[in-house]
Order: structure tokens, then C-alpha cells, then sequence
């Protein structure tokens, strides 16, 4: 409402005009008002203002009076009840350490269902040693979004050494309160599996198929959605495959869908083709909805381009108000990869962003060049960013800034000897996702002959970014990190280990809490202890004590101590962490104090069990956080319940409950649901009455027999359906209860050696041999060769099958992209090469004779294959003359 008054002394005609973008007037506005002298108006209007407004900014909302010599204006601001509603999943749960690998890929999907963008803080820690984060990750939220977050996690030695360990993700909000815990479990591979104990509960799954659920998620609760989902792939040739996920969600409270994590992808030898939900983790951070094509004319260069859209929504609208394109923001993408050689690699990106939500446009472009010894002891990788932002096109007085970014890496590998060294470094007005960062992380490992190491490790991150973005006004962060570390771990005898870790710690943030900044600084000078014991049927018990001298500049806390204690127990299908903390060991623990006055104190236990009842066909699983905080006297007690009971072997249902204490203390109970179908896979009947026994040896003379002189393959990855083993010394895994019926076997790692994908019948015991081979390149090239009598044709040289046959008779199969290039994988050995004229297109012929080559894994064999096409047939006419006789 707006009220016109007429001081004059004469009346006054007023044309009134409402602005109220973004949003919309949904009654009609009378086109003109007359005001008699001294007298006043009243000016009504009614705003639509739809639920995906958000409540993180103010809206201003202008009339407008317009006379024929002069205008009236004045404008108000209005704001939005802010509603808080993060959640957190996992989309992996389950990671399997291979051999020799210490690194692990999570994704997590944050959905942030309020009207209100919220800062999540997301940390990893170790259960061994809980007060260390393997990672940590802020990021913001848009509301009425999604975000799918990508990172890498480096695991202890410690947890190696495990059968099963639990990692803990914690999420928390702008005010450090914890919005969820979630486990993901660890799986480290050995020998020897028994299916009973361990059976996948999505089936024994041997090939393409597809699967279709639906979900009452939530249900009883202010958060309950309807969910279903869909995904599969089909193999449309022998190289060619589509793949497709779908997940669709209603939201009955607010009534609206969402359609996120949903994709097609198509799959070929020389392009990848995705639309869909996209995620690429580039200098910026894409993610979203759009399409990505990746083209690979050949094995040592890779060139993708693509469009991400930044909403998650795939059914969301483009448009904005008056029909104008708008989203938060669209992202044009080109990346490419080049192998130079078994040394030398590259990769080079430029982006375009053009962000109407955050009022500015982005360019980035760089690259950077990767390097490995030939002994493998010693790899560099360098890289260089620019790029330049601006405002041009959103502000009258628009702003521009440049940026630049580096990043220079080293890892050496020796006997007794490891060195690692990560480096960054930003400018605070560079685009990318890391701005304002410097980044340094060096660690070196001393292992003497005594096989106990020794570590030394120094971290310093920092970030202190600058925006250009008027939406981002007045907006300031400034962060940074240091720790320094020396580290041992002890082997007791062949139970207990001992690590000892003395560390110094520093840290400094600053943060807006409504009413002024606040910079909170901690030092601290800390010792670590760990006491770990691991039975031979992995029993696991272990206790982490962590205690520190702390300095502070806050009224609470300036000299302190404070302690850590952790401890855990694994025992069979029961589980039981529990942790206890005293005092701040974060910077921004410490202001909690300012609002309640209570110091610091955090309590937590765990109490958990995993199992499988009725002759495996039901899953439960049961887990209970609960922490109790001192400084605002809350207690959480989270509850988790999960069942999957297995109707048939493609018939599954679902149902679990979940208790969740939010960040102001209210409590939501949500009841799921479901059922899961699948559908076109070759399933396993349930009986567990067989065992696989696989024996693996490395095939030098690549006669496929076990023969003197040839050795077991050591360590070989090995995937069985859903299960991951690996090899001992005599090569051999075995697997126990196995259901009856086909077994998909997967070499994922073998050094250097290669077995082809097979599947094989189970029948109760049974036993098998795979020889694994070294794997040469046959490289090549198919030229059309063609005359003026020939016929007339596409001239096409894609798809042409060639072969090589070994003497054993085994054939070896590749085909030619569309310029004829083929690339053939084959153990070493003595080869026929062929063009099969089967797989000729019409009017081809191959008139070559077999060309025999003998094939190393040192060298790549390069050949060229001539194919012809077949002349028309031409008649020839005689003609006779007559001649005079003398």
C-alpha cells in the first residue's frame, strides 16, 4: 500500500506504476487517479511471490506516481520468513581399497530444500583417530537446490590393515551445529570371501539390466516426499552402450517436483554423449543440468565440450520473470587431454560463465603438463590459470578484475623414502572455485631398516577472497590454517599397534554472527596417542587420546587446556564408538561461549548393528548418534533403522526409520518405505551351495597353460558380481557359498598383466584357471583404394572388422573408427592379421594376403591393411571392317 498526498492548491492527476521485480502483481492497477486539492489516495496492489523465492536478500518494491510536469517515488524493502531445510547423502557408501591404492572417491549430495541459502560445512574423520579430518569442505547451498560434492580422501595405514572400518561424514551449518552424521564403510580385499556373510543385497547381477524403485520417503513428517527411481544400461552392439538414471521426487508439503541425478549417456570406442544432471570438477566447479560430448578419434587424446545449466531441477523452468533466460548460472565448457608420451601428459580448459544470479560474467582458460620418471619414483605436475570477470552487463558502473591461479605438485617414491608436496596458489579476485587460496601440504616418510616410519608433515591453507559481485557488497572472509606434524606408528607384535603424534596447531577465522565480525585465533601445542588392536576374526578395538595447551584472544578463552578422547569397538555384527571433548579445538568452537556463556563440552555415542537374519534374506541395520553439546544444553539422539527383506531374487522391499534432532533443537520423525524391482539382468538363484576356486598364473609363452617356469600372479584385483578380492602368493582366491549359477569375473588390476571379462558357472565346487597375459598394441591403419571403374559408394573405412589370430587358433578382435585407424590389444605372441570380409560393406573386397607379425609388449606393432572397391563389370564390343581385295 502506498499513500499520494495533494498539498497544492488544485487537483492532480497521478498515472501510478508498481515495481516490483522479481516478482509479479496479480491485481490490476486502475490506469489513472485524481487527487483534489489537499486531499490523498490510497494505492493497493497484491504481490504473487512464489515459493522458490528466496529469503537471503531483501526485495525492493517501488511506486511510481506520474503527473504531466513531475514524478513521485519512494520504495521499501520486504523480507521473507527464512525457512532451514539441509540435508545430506551419500551416494557411494561403500568403498573398496584395491591394491596399493590408498585414495578414495565419495560423493555427496546436498539438498537444500529451505528458501534460504545455507553454508555447509562437510568434514571426514578417521575412526582411529576421530579429532583429524581427512577432509574438509565449505560450501554454500543455493536454496531450493542441489549440490553433488566430489572429493578425494586419502585412508590411514591404519584402516588398510582392516577388514571393515566405518569413516564418519559430519555436516554442519553456518552455526557449527551438526545437521547429520553419516558412515561409509570401508572394505578392504582379500583372498578369500564367504557370499553368506557377505552377499550383496542388490543380487548377483552378471550383466546389463535395469532397475526400478519407489520410495514414501520421510512419511509423517513436515519433510515427507514420494520418491521414484530408474537406471540401467543396455548394450546396443559389442561397443556400444546406453546407460540411463533417473531420480524424481514430489514434495507434498510444498507441493513441487524435483528431477535430480537423472542422465542419459551414450558410450561408444571414439565419443561419449551425456545429457542430463552434469558434474565436472574443473578450476570452477560445474554442476548441474546440460550436455557434454567427449570425443576420442584416438588413445592419446581426449577433447570434451559442454553446457551446464547451475539449477539441479531438470523440471525446473529457464525463464524468469517476462519471459527472459534466466538461471543461476550457464557454464560453456571445453576441456581437452593429451598423452605426448609414456612420460609426458597434458590437459588444457576454458570456460565461459555467465551468472545472472550473482550479477557477473566469468572467462578462465589454462592448462597443465604432467611428468613420471620411467622408473615411476618420481611424478611433477605444473599448471597455470587466468581469467577475467565482470559486471558489464548488470551494472551501469560496472567492474572488471582479473585473476590468476598456480599449482606445481611433486611425489617422489624410494625404498626408505617418500616425499609429497601439493601447492596453490590464487589471486583473490581469480574466478575459480579455489580464489584467494594459498595452499601448501608437504609431507616426508623415513621408513628404516627396522621397517617402523617415521613422518614430518607441514600444512598451511589460507583463503582470503574478493568479489566483484554486487549481491556479494560488504561480503568478507578471511581463513587460514597452519599445522605442523611428527608421526609414528609402532607394531607391537601382530595384534596391538601404538602411534604417537605431537603436533602444533593454528588457526584463525573470521565470520559475521549478525551483530559484528568476529576473529577468533587459537595456537595450540598438542600430543596425539593411539592404541589399536585388531583379532584375527576382526574384532577391532581402539582408543585415541589427543591433549592440548591452548592460547585464545576470545573473553573465554585465552590460556586453556583441552583434550580429546576417542574410542571404538567392533566386535562381529555390534559396533560402539564414543567420544568426549573438553574445551574448544576449533577456532570457531571457542565462540560459543558468547551467546549462552557456558563453556565448551561435547559428548557422543554410537551404538550400531549390522546383520543379515532368515537365511540372509533379511538386511538390518541400526544406528544411534547421540551427542549432547554443553554450551546450548542440547542433546541429539539421531536414529537411523534400515531393513531390506529379499522377496525373490529381483523383488526387494525397504522400509527404515529416521529420528533427526535439527540445528534449533526440533525433532523430525520419517518413516520409509519401499519397494525395489529389477528387471532384464541374469539374477543367481539364493541357494549358497557352491564354491569358486580361482587360479591365477601369468601366461608368458601365452599358450593358456599353466607350464614349468611360469610363476602365480601376486596381488591381482579381481571383481566377482559385486565382490572385490585379491590374490596371495599362490594366486588364488576362494570363494565360499557362492549361489549357484553364472559369476561374472573382472580383472581390475593385475601389474601390467590382462585377462578378457568372462562369466562362468557355478556348480557346487568349482574350480578354475584364468592365465593372464602381457598385453601388446597393434596399431593400424585401413586404406580404401579406388578406380575410375569402380562402383560408386560412401567410401566409408568405419567399423571394419579386423582380426588376429594366434596359433592356438584364439582370434583377437578390433574395428576402425571412421578414418580407418584400429587399435588391437593381445597377449605376446606370433599373429596372423586379417580384414574379415564378413564385416565388409557392400562392393568391398580385401585382396591382401594375411600379413604375420610378431607382437612385444615393449613396442607397438603399427600395419596398414588395403581394402579395394570392386570395379563394374564392362562389355566390350568387337567390330569388324572389310577390306578391299587386290
Amino acid at each position: 500500500m502506498a499513500i499520494i498526498s495533494n498539498h497544492t492548491a488544485k487537483s492532480i492527476s497521478y498515472r501510478p506504476i508498481l515495481y516490483c521485480a522479481p516478482f509479479q502483481q496479480i491485481t490490476s492497477q486502475q490506469p489513472e487517479v485524481v487527487i483534489a486539492a489537499g486531499d490523498s489516495a490510497l494505492l493497493t496492489a497484491t504481490i504473487y511471490i512464489p515459493r522458490g523465492a528466496a529469503a537471503d536478500k531483501n526485495y525492493l518494491i517501488t511506486w511510481k506516481a506520474i503527473s504531466t510536469d513531475h514524478t513521485l517515488m519512494d520504495s521499501t524493502t520486504i523480507s521473507l520468513t527464512p525457512i532451514n531445510r539441509i540435508s545430506l547423502q551419500v551416494l557411494e557408501p561403500d568403498i573398496y581399497l584395491l591394491s596399493g591404492k590408498n585414495e578414495a572417491d565419495v560423493s555427496l549430495k546436498c539438498s537444500n530444500t529451505g528458501n534460504i541459502s545455507q553454508k555447509v560445512t562437510i568434514t571426514v574423520t578417521d575412526p582411529l583417530q576421530p579429532q583429524k579430518e581427512l577432509t574438509l569442505s565449505t560450501l554454500t547451498v543455493n536454496s531450493f537446490s542441489d549440490t553433488i560434492l566430489h572429493f578425494r580422501i586419502r585412508i590411514p595405514g591404519a584402516l588398510m590393515a582392516n577388514t571393515r572400518n566405518q569413516l564418519r561424514i559430519t555436516g554442519k551449518n553456518s552455526n557449527n551445529d551438526i545437521i547429520t552424521t553419516l558412515p561409509v564403510t570401508i572394505y578392504n580385499v582379500s583372498n578369500q570371501r564367504n557370499y553368506a556373510a557377505d552377499q550383496s543385497l542388490d543380487g548377483n547381477v552378471t550383466g546389463p539390466g535395469h532397475t526400478a524403485a519407489i520410495y514414501s520417503r520421510m512419511t509423517g513428517s513436515d519433510y515427507h516426499y514420494l520418491e521414484a527411481l530408474a537406471g540401467g544400461q543396455a548394450n546396443l552392439t559389442e561397443t556400444k552402450t546406453l546407460r540411463y538414471q533417473a531420480d524424481a521426487r514430489y514434495f507434498t508439503r510444498s507441493q513441487t517436483w524435483m528431477l535430480t541425478n537423472t542422465f542419459i549417456n551414450y558410450q561408444s570406442p571414439a565419443c561419449d554423449l551425456t545429457a542430463g544432471s552434469i558434474f565436472r570438477s574443473y578450476e570452477m566447479m560445474l554442476s548441474g543440468r546440460g550436455a557434454v560430448a567427449v570425443l576420442t578419434p584416438d588413445t592419446l587424446f581426449k577433447f570434451e565440450a559442454g553446457y551446464v545449466n547451475g539449477n539441479y531441477n531438470l523440471v525446473s523452468s529457464f525463464t524468469g520473470n517476462n519471459n527472459e533466460f534466466y538461471t543461476p548460472y550457464n557454464a560453456y565448457f571445453l576441456h581437452t587431454a593429451t598423452h605426448f608420451s609414456d612420460a609426458l601428459n597434458g590437459n588444457a580448459q576454458f570456460i565461459f560463465q555467465q551468472n545472472p544470479q550473482e550479477l557477473k560474467d566469468d572467462i578462465l582458460g589454462g592448462g597443465s603438463l604432467g611428468w613420471q620418471s620411467q622408473d615411476g619414483k618420481h611424478q611433477m605436475e605444473g599448471g597455470a590459470y587466468t581469467s577475467y570477470s565482470t559486471t558489464q552487463e548488470y551494472e551501469h558502473d560496472g567492474k572488471n578484475a582479473r585473476g590468476y591461479a598456480g599449482t606445481f605438485n611433486y611425489t617422489y617414491i624410494g625404498k626408505r623414502w617418500q616425499g609429497v608436496s601439493i601447492n596453490y596458489y590464487s589471486t583473490p579476485f581469480y574466478a575459480g572455485t579455489r580464489k584467494g587460496v594459498l595452499n601448501l601440504d608437504q609431507k616426508i616418510i623415513f621408513t628404516p631398516g627396522g621397517g617402523q616410519p617415521w613422518y614430518i608433515h607441514y600444512s598451511q591453507f589460507g583463503a582470503n577472497p574478493r568479489y566483484i559481485s554486487p549481491v556479494y557488497k560488504g561480503y568478507y572472509e578471511n581463513y587460514s590454517l597452519r599445522t605442523l606434524e611428527l608421526g609414528t606408528t609402532k607394531a607391537l607384535n601382530e595384534h596391538w599397534q601404538l602411534g604417537l603424534k605431537p603436533y602444533y596447531y593454528e588457526e584463525h577465522t573470521e565470520y559475521n554472527n549478525g551483530f559484528s565480525t568476529i576473529s577468533p585465533n587459537l595456537q595450540s601445542i598438542r600430543i596425539s596417542g593411539d592404541l589399536r588392536y585388531q583379532g584375527q576374526n576382526g574384532q577391532l578395538f581402539w582408543i585415541t587420546a589427543d591433549i592440548g595447551f591452548n592460547k585464545g584472544n576470545t573473553t573465554a578463552y585465552t590460556n586453556f587446556f583441552a583434550f580429546r578422547i576417542y574410542s571404538g569397538l567392533t566386535y562381529k555384527h555390534f559396533l560402539l564408538n564414543a567420544f568426549i571433548q573438553h574445551g574448544p579445538y576449533l577456532a570457531g568452537e571457542m565462540n560459543q561461549y558468547l551467546l549462552p556463556g557456558k563453556k565448551y563440552q561435547l559428548i557422543s555415542i554410537s551404538p550400531g548393528y549390522s546383520g543379515r537374519l532368515f537365511r540372509n534374506r533379511l538386511f538390518f541395520q541400526v544406528f544411534d548418534y547421540i551427542t549432547y553439546q554443553s554450551s546450548f544444553e542440547r542433546l541429539y539422539n539421531n536414529l537411523s533403522v534400515n531393513t531390506t527383506y529379499r522377496l525373490s531374487s529381483r523383488l526387494t522391499l525397504e522400509a527404515g526409520y529416521n529420528r533427526i534432532y535439527g540445528g534449533l533443537g526440533e525433532q523430525i520423525n520419517g518413516i520409509d518405505i519401499g519397494i525395489r524391482k529389477q528387471f532384464g539382468s541374469s539374477k543367481a538363484a539364493l541357494t549358497t551351495n557352491g564354491t569358486l576356486d580361482i587360479f591365477f598364473f601369468e601366461d608368458n609363452n601365452s599358450n593358456y597353460l599353466f607350464d614349468p617356469g611360469e610363476h602365480p600372479a601376486r596381488n591381482v584385483m579381481v571383481r566377482i558380481n559385486q565382490e572385490v578380492f585379491v590374490t596371495g602368493n599362490e594366486g588364488r582366491i576362494t570363494f565360499k557359498n557362492l549361489p549357484n549359477g553364472p559369476a561374472k569375473i573382472s580383472i581390475l588390476s593385475a601389474g601390467g598383466y590382462f585377462a578378457s571379462d568372462s562369466i562362468i558357472s557355478v556348480n557346487g565346487k568349482t574350480q578354475i584357471q584364468i592365465p593372464l597375459h602381457k598385453i601388446g598394441v597393434i596399431q593400424g591403419h585401413v586404406m580404401l583404394e579406388k578406380e575410375s571403374l569402380s562402383y560408386s559408394t560412401d567410401e566409408s573405412v568405419a567399423a571394419i572388422t579386423i582380426t588376429a589370430k594366434d596359433p592356438t587358433g584364439r582370434i583377437f578382435v578390433a574395428r576402425t573408427n571412421e578414418n580407418g585407424i584400429f587399435t588391437l590389444y593381445a597377449p605376446s605372441n606370433t599373429y596372423t592379421i586379417t580384414v574379415d570380409p564378413q564385416g565388409l560393406p557392400e562392393k568391398y573386397q580385401y585382396i591382401e594376403p594375411p600379413q604375420q607379425i610378431t607382437l612385444t609388449t615393449s613396442t607397438p606393432v603399427k600395419i596398414g591393411l588395403r581394402i579395394q572397391v570392386q570395379k563394374r563389370p564392362v562389355k566390350v564390343k568387337k567390330f569388324g571392317s572389310s577390306t578391299a581385295k587386290n
